[in-house]
């Protein structure tokens, strides 16, 4: 599939291809004043059913798709935090020390996706992009959409 052919190509020149187990990739389309919260990237299955933070090795996030919306919005929001045994709660104290990522097109930014991080929201337009985490365990997200049917 496309997708997974990307997913080799993102990853295949990098020490993460050699020692991941599983990649998880899917796509986000932020629109209307919609925006992606503070979060870490996580395996939701093992945090809900099992009560385990398991985390990718690394992120990217690529902007394949040409985009057009307001400048200054739907910027990626990066802070150096760690989780801190509770993947749920952002350290609002850390936001002096936001890095910020503008959107442009053809670009790949990777990033330690176990680090908090967020979109901030787009207004006039759309953002897309098309993320993959490289793990080191096979994520279990397909046996949590089967069990929430």
């Amino acid at each position: 599939n496309i997708w997974e052919q990307l997913s080799k190509k993102i990853w295949q020149d990098r020490d993460e291809f050699q020692v991941a187990v599983g990649f998880e990739y899917w796509c986000n389309i932020i629109k209307d004043e919609v925006f992606l919260p503070w979060h870490i990237d996580k395996d939701e299955y093992e945090l809900q059913v099992n009560q385990r933070l398991v985390t990718p090795l690394m992120g990217a996030v690529y902007y394949g798709m040409d985009h057009h919306f307001d400048e200054g919005t739907g910027i990626l929001q990066l802070v150096d935090a760690d989780i801190n045994d509770n993947p749920r709660d952002f350290e609002h104290e850390r936001r002096g020390e936001v890095v910020e990522i503008t959107p442009k097109f053809n670009r790949m930014i990777m990033f330690n996706a176990t680090k908090w991080h967020r979109v901030t929201g787009v207004h006039n337009g759309a953002r897309y992009t098309f993320a993959v985490n490289a793990n080191k365990h096979k994520p279990k997200v397909l046996n949590f959409r089967d069990e929430k049917k």
